[in-house]
């Protein structure tokens, strides 16, 4: 296997705060790049991270298998599967199959909320806020003068 055959296998794009990043992994380590500057593509590594304490945990370095996000991945180390937090270096759950399976993915719900537009801000809000404030005081003002 050549090395961009390998690098094509444990890479993935994903959000992190909001930016376009990229998680690299390696056998013992992953890295995780976020793009600074789309104008000048600027990328710059933010995380590096060790899987030596997982290899610790299973016995061997495990693979991924599949990313939540930028902060949750789904390990593979047969016949063990981890949910590994990125932040604080922990395994939040390791769980034993009794079958390999075929294929790791990370089902896309419909039902999940998408934000396209970065943060929640109060203008984004304050437009209903005003049209319920004032379909209450015409409510009040037609009680008051019995209309």
């Amino acid at each position: 296997m050549s090395d961009s055959e390998y690098c094509a296998m444990y890479t993935k794009l994903v959000e992190y705060q909001g930016r376009l990043a990229l998680i690299y992994s390696e056998e013992e380590l992953m890295e995780l790049w976020v793009m600074e500057d789309h104008e000048k593509k600027v990328w710059k590594r933010r995380k590096l991270i060790s899987l030596d304490g997982l290899k610790q945990l299973v016995g061997h370095y495990p693979s991924p298998g599949a990313y939540y996000n930028s902060d949750i991945a789904l390990m593979e180390a047969w016949p063990k599967i981890i949910f590994y937090k990125f932040q604080g270096s922990s395994s939040n759950k390791v769980v034993k199959l009794e079958h390999k399976p075929d294929e790791i993915f990370k089902l896309q719900s419909d039902f999940e909320i998408v934000n396209l537009r970065g943060q929640w801000r109060w203008r984004d809000f304050s437009f209903i806020f005003f049209l319920f404030v004032f379909s209450l005081f015409c409510y009040f003002v037609r009680f008051v003068l019995g209309l």
